[in-house]
């Protein structure tokens, strides 16, 4: 019952539609923390939690300390494909819906894993994931970081699928 009250009161705190983002993040980080119910692995019961958590992370202290947030909670779970699609979800969500300079910024400087660019390429190419603007952010920011590392085959082969996938969807009416 009190796990829910938490996640009821931070939900409350930023429905509020006069306090800026900014505070509304650092409150529900408080209420959080003064509950002591930051939760450390992910579960079903755990889903909305972890949304308001990472949102207010990612708000707060940037987008590496939200992303450490989901490393750390992935590594502690069992189902961690599931807690990956949720988690990492929530944190392209936060950068591409819509596109948030600031995140955006970070996320190109981030080192991402390997299954880490793999599911933002998946972001980036599955039709519906991501409005076609965000879609190409998304694999610009792969481009730009596949060539600061000297993989140019890579990126060229990167470049191809996104140009074989906008091709597929030309005359696709959709966002």
């Amino acid at each position: 019952a009190g796990s829910s009250l938490l996640a009821a009161t931070a939900a409350q705190v930023l429905s509020q539609a006069d306090a800026p983002p900014p505070l509304k993040a650092r409150l529900v980080l408080s209420i959080f923390r003064m509950h002591n119910r930051i939760p450390t692995t992910f579960d079903d019961e755990n889903a909305q939690k972890f949304e308001l958590l990472i949102n207010a992370v990612a708000q707060t202290d940037g987008l590496a300390a939200a992303w450490d947030l989901v490393r750390t909670v992935i590594d502690a779970t069992t189902d961690t494909e599931k807690a990956a699609d949720v988690l990492y979800g929530i944190l392209f969500t936060h950068c591409f819906s819509p596109p948030n300079q600031a995140a955006l910024r970070e996320l190109l400087v981030l080192p991402l894993t390997g299954p880490e660019a793999e599911r933002l390429e998946r972001l980036a190419l599955v039709p519906g994931s991501l409005e076609r603007p965000a879609a190409a952010i998304a694999v610009d920011i792969l481009l730009a970081k596949l060539i600061g590392q000297g993989k140019y085959v890579e990126a060229i082969q990167l470049d191809r699928r996104a140009i074989q996938h906008e091709a597929s969807h030309a005359f696709d009416t959709s966002p």
